[in-house]
């Protein structure tokens, strides 16, 4: 029983257990239907108190009538003076369906025993008006009636003679006619003769009803596997349909649906990734082409003697030392950005106090500026001492990237950057703003795409590795954080970092 509430409880279940429902009830019905056709209201009375599907020959009730009449014969019987018989059968006509007619002779003198409609005298002598002869048999007349005319030209039949004699002497009779339709006999005899019939026909449906079924239960598991061929083939756009119709089939659609967005993710990360591979290395091969073409020539020059001018020669030399200097810093900047876009560096956050720790940054910073040429100032516009999470070392190397990127393509006699601090409905905006000569672009924010840089021509006396914006991004977004960048062409370029000050990731795992 359990089992079969646990089948009942998907929809799939509901669908086979009322498939085999209806291999049964369509049948039973077709059936039903074609003797309600053939035999009308008669095959309800067939199920009530008025038949007994039983007695094939005759009706119960009309033995009832039989002997409450013999009883009246036998008690010094009057013609038409039965006030109490009348009651009798009143009450046995009342308590059976029985299509009864009694008739009552005496001499040549012939009445109804029981009261008629104007109906029923109309029917009566439309249906015994078919004979020829005589209905009704003489006193003591035995086997002279033949009951299959009378049955077949008026649906009657004589059930019982009853012959005795009235008070004054004289003979009389009365005659028992049923309406011998007998409906159960024939409904018995129909499902008897028909069995082998409707046999054959539940067992079509239930065919046709099955193949159907099992045709629209495997739809879905064929469009399954057309899609796993198709994801087989690492194309992962087909989706399967989900319907709350379907509970059992919509949550397995669902989850496959689920793991293909995926994979066409990570199919999508992938390209991406391929992408910027082949772009990594072309601009690599390119970014290291010309400090190395350089390093090269003032290295042969040298070695050839043909430098012989000592003043020049050191020239040479620190020409070759800043190229090497460049390449390395070059080379750590990739291993750097590398290591975090792949996620191999965790990330330790601790709770400072933002105001002071910019502040310490920014002091430290200073000392490696040229005085002469770049003022760096702080702006700290927080309402109150506000602590927030942060890598602190991580952090530190986005402030470092932004000054460095500031001094680096400000390209003032007099540079000014200013950084700003300040919070908003629970976020830490910190700006980091120069009034160098700024950028003419469509886009500042593909400046946070590595190897981007602002220049339209890659200087090889002012290049830069075209990362430190975004390993400035990889590290904000490590924090939960966002970069935006604004800028306007000869008046100023700005740094936007918007960090949560409370909540997210940070709070939850601290160590992460």
């Amino acid at each position: 029983m359990s089992k079969l509430k646990s089948i009942l409880k998907n929809d799939l279940g509901w669908k086979v257990f009322g498939t085999w429902m209806l291999s049964f009830i369509v049948p039973i019905f077709l059936f039903g239907l074609v003797l309600f056709i053939q035999y009308g209201d008669n095959i309800i009375t067939v199920f009530k108190s008025g038949f007994d599907i039983w007695q094939r020959s005759g009706y119960m009730s009309i033995e009832k009538i039989n002997r409450e009449i013999n009883l009246w014969t036998l008690d010094e019987p009057k013609f038409q003076d039965h006030k109490i018989l009348d009651d009798k059968l009143e009450v046995l006509f009342d308590d059976h369906s029985t299509s009864s007619l009694i008739v009552e002779r005496k001499g040549d003198e012939v009445t109804s025993l029981i009261p008629l409609s104007e109906k029923e005298k109309s029917e009566l002598q439309t249906a015994f008006s078919k004979l020829d002869e005589q209905i009704l048999p003489e006193f003591g007349a035995e086997d002279v009636f033949n009951n299959e005319e009378l049955l077949e030209k008026t649906g009657y039949v004589l059930y019982r003679q009853i012959d005795f004699y009235y008070a004054d002497g004289e003979e009389g009779s009365i005659y028992l006619f049923i309406k011998y339709s007998n409906v159960p006999y024939k409904v018995m005899r129909v499902i008897g003769d028909n069995i082998l019939y409707v046999t054959i026909i539940m067992l079509g449906i239930n065919a046709l009803i099955s193949l159907y079924m099992i045709k629209r239960m495997a739809k879905p598991f064929n469009n399954l596997l057309n899609a796993m061929k198709r994801y087989k083939v690492n194309d992962f756009t087909p989706r399967l349909e989900e319907s709350e119709k379907h509970r059992m089939v919509n949550v397995i659609n669902s989850a496959v649906n689920d793991m293909a967005s995926e994979l066409q993710v990570s199919q999508e990360k992938s390209i991406k990734m391929e992408a910027s591979r082949r772009e990594f290395v072309a601009k690599i091969s390119h970014d290291t082409k010309t400090p190395l073409a350089s390093i090269r020539a003032h290295t042969e020059a040298i070695r050839d003697g043909l430098i012989t001018d000592d003043e020049k020669r050191i020239k040479y030399t620190e020409n070759i030392l800043k190229k090497v200097h460049a390449l390395d810093h070059m080379i750590n900047e990739l291993s750097l950005y590398s290591e975090l876009e792949v996620g191999l560096n965790q990330y330790s956050f601790s709770k400072v106090n933002l105001g002071y720790y910019l502040e310490d940054i920014l002091e430290e910073l200073q000392y490696d500026l040229d005085k002469n040429k770049v003022k760096l100032n702080f702006h700290n516009l927080l309402s109150e001492e506000i602590s927030i999470y942060l890598d602190v070392n991580r952090f530190q190397r986005v402030m470092i990237n932004l000054i460095n990127n500031s001094v680096r393509y400000g390209q003032r006699e007099q540079l000014m950057i200013d950084v700003t601090v300040k919070s908003h409905e629970g976020f830490a905006k910190i700006y980091v703003r120069d009034n160098g000569i700024g950028l003419t672009i469509d886009d500042p924010h593909v400046l946070l795409t590595s190897f981007v840089r602002g220049e339209a021509s890659r200087d090889p006396n002012n290049s830069g590795s075209g990362l430190g914006l975004a390993i400035a991004k990889s590290i904000i977004n490590k924090h939960e954080g966002d970069i935006t960048i604004n800028t306007e062409a000869g008046v100023y370029f700005e740094v936007c970092m918007t960090l949560p000050l409370e909540g997210g990731y940070f709070e939850e795992n601290i160590d992460n």
